[in-house]
This record gives structure tokens, sequence and C-alpha cells, in this order.
């Protein structure tokens, strides 16, 4: 579980998951104005795949939640926004197909692509609010495995010079570029001797 983890989650992979993402929009795309080709809409248009408007929806759902989970909310907005763009066909099916629109059916297919575009937000929402809590959570432990790493080596000698020096290794490479400050309190200590 830790392997498809690591390939969902780590930067290296975001190029293929930005082509993953990408495919997926416009194949799915195509596959799903398939039938408003008139050529192929007799081939295609009376099996069960291309009848089912719920399944599409979700299809769509399924591409930005994966964008969400791989990409984050950017990657996600912008799988959100490719939806929306092509919602605009279906919800003016009736003048693509030549006739008068049902009554009150611009306004349904408006209402259904709309309630898709909210539930693909809240998606990427909460994902992405999962998304930074898990990553506060990983700072935080990183951070306490270091605090213990510092007390084990600066009780380990009584001299702070010993203890101050041994434990701003450890500091360096839990802070990383936030590590001047740390080392801004050698020469307090220093001074203060």
């Amino acid at each position: 579980m830790e392997g498809v983890r690591s390939f969902f989650l780590n930067p290296k992979h975001r190029r293929l998951h930005v082509t993953i993402v990408a495919t997926a929009l416009v194949v799915h795309g195509l596959l799903h104005y398939l039938t408003y080709i008139p050529a192929v809409q007799p081939v295609v248009g009376n099996l069960p795949y291309f009848r089912l408007h719920v399944l599409h929806e979700a299809e769509f759902l399924q591409i930005i939640v994966y964008a969400a989970i791989t990409l984050r909310w950017k990657g996600a907005a912008g799988a959100l926004a490719f939806t929306a763009f092509t919602s605009v066909p279906f919800i003016l099916t009736p003048y693509i197909f030549g006739r008068e629109p049902r009554p009150d059916e611009l306004r349904d297919q408006a209402i259904q692509v709309g309630f898709i575009l909210l539930m693909g937000g809240l998606m990427i929402y909460f994902i992405e609010n999962a998304s930074r809590e898990r990553d506060q959570v990983s700072a935080h432990a990183k951070r306490l495995s270091a605090l213990a790493e510092v007390s084990r080596t600066a009780s380990a000698s009584l001299d702070p010079h010993v203890a101050v020096g041994s434990t701003l290794p450890i500091v360096r490479n839990t802070l990383g570029g936030q590590a001047v400050l740390a080392y801004a309190y050698v020469p307090l200590t220093s001074s203060l001797m």
C-alpha cells in the first residue's frame, strides 16, 4: 500500500499525473460526445454505455478526484474547468440536434451540470484539506522526532558547547533553510559564557 501511496503523492511523478489527467479528460470528453457525430450515432447510439449519462458524470468526477489527489487543488481546478467547458454541448443538446428544447430541458440540464461541478468542487475542497492536514501531521512528526533526538544528544554532555555543537546538525537537517535561526543561538550562548 505504501508503494501505491508513494506513486500518487510523490512530486517526481507529477508530469506523469498531468499526462494521465489530460489524456483522461480529452478521451472521456470525446467518448462522451461521440454520439453527437451523425455518422457515428447509428453505430454507438444504442450501446448501453452511451445512454448512461450518469455514468459519464461519475467518470468526470473520478478524473477530478484523481487530479485532486495527485496534483492537489490547482490540477483539480483545471480538471473541473475542463469539465465545465465540455459540459456546454450537453446543456445545448437540443440545438445541436436541430430541435426545440422540451419545456425546462435546458434548465434541467444546466442544473445537472451545476450539481456535478458543485460536487467536484466540494471533493477538491475536502481532498485538499485532508492533504494539508496530512502534510501538517508529517511536519509535526518530523519536528517531534528531531526534538527527541536533540534532547538525547544534548543530555549526553554537560558542556554547553558540546551539547549545542552536537545538536545543531540535527536542527539543520530538520529545519533546512530555517536552521539559520538556530545558528544565531551559537554566538549568543558563546558571548554569555
